[in-house]
């Protein structure tokens, strides 16, 4: 049983001490390059599976410059059978469709039962590239999927798929099928040491997009090539005061927190003042009262 698993080298920032403010003051030691979080999950679930189907072959596969090799190597260190790299040096140009085009191309000629990969990228939180890799396809997909069991003729999956409120949706789905992974669903392991030497020594199969025979007969604008025009933080939000605002005292945060939000207390909410006696004694009378403590 194969299993595709997609996989992307994102770029993290972790700080703001360039000096630039075009790029948003992020000089070039401030991005880290990591595997997308969701796609680590979506590769652990399939090692997972694995685990119980035993003749399960891994392959994953990955768009991008020449950092998506070091992610590369971190899945197979963690167990994947198979590499391949995507090289193109402009990925990130490319729209959630036409990077969806280019990795469904990839597998299409393949004989695959599950695809996996992570419900969105943390780096532009589109989670557009799935549903799409599936309708290129032509096959079914389920995303936000927390839970999935194979049955015995692995010819259907049962999953469960997070919803609003906490909620689950459970759903029946025959393969081939791709699922998008949710958080909470597992926690990664880590690559053991002998699995780093050995992830070393792989051959990574590497191709480009001219390669894939895709449907189209160049590139530029018309394939859905996107820019980024400007940088910039989210505006700061106001405070007009209330129980965050420092300058609030103690008794008019006990107010504002009796009263909804608004300085003036509501209903009958009453504000006990005193040494710990006397207020102890005063909240015991006002429970009496109000019947929620016996006479």
């Amino acid at each position: 049983m194969k299993v595709i698993v997609f996989v992307k080298q994102i770029k993290y920032v972790y700080a703001q001490t360039g000096i630039d403010p075009k790029q948003n003051f992020i000089g070039p030691d401030d991005i880290v390059h990591i595997m997308n979080p969701l796609d680590e999950l979506a590769l652990e679930e399939t090692l997972r599976v694995k685990e119980k189907h035993r003749d399960t072959e891994i392959v994953v596969i990955s768009l991008g410059d020449g950092f998506a090799e070091d992610g590369l190597r971190k899945c197979l260190s963690m167990g994947a059978d198979r590499a391949i790299h995507i090289y193109d040096a402009d990925y990130g140009k490319l729209d959630a469709w036409m990077t969806a085009m280019v990795l469904a191309y990839s597998i299409r000629n393949q004989e695959f039962k599950l695809i996996f990969c992570g419900r969105r990228a943390i780096d532009d939180n589109g989670g557009l590239v799935g549903p799409y890799i599936a309708e290129i396809l032509r096959i079914p997909h389920v995303s936000r999927v927390v839970k999935l069991e194979i049955d015995g003729g692995r010819s259907k999956v049962l999953v469960h798929r997070a919803v609003e409120r906490g909620n689950r949706e459970v759903m029946e789905c025959t393969v081939p099928a791709l699922f998008t992974i949710e958080k909470g669903i597992n926690i990664p392991r880590y690559p053991t040491l002998p699995g780093i030497l050995r992830a070393q020594k792989q051959v990574i199969q590497r191709m480009e997009i001219r390669d894939l025979e895709l449907p189209l007969k160049s590139f530029g604008p018309a394939l859905n090539l996107t820019e980024t025009i400007s940088l910039s933080n989210p505006k700061p939000k106001k405070r007009s005061g209330g129980l965050a605002d420092a300058t609030v005292s103690a008794s008019d945060r006990l107010r504002l927190m009796m009263g909804g939000g608004d300085t003036e207390t509501k209903g009958d909410s009453t504000l006990v003042e005193g040494s710990t006696d006397n207020v102890l004694s005063e909240i015991e009378r006002v429970f009496r009262e109000s019947g929620i403590l016996p006479e």
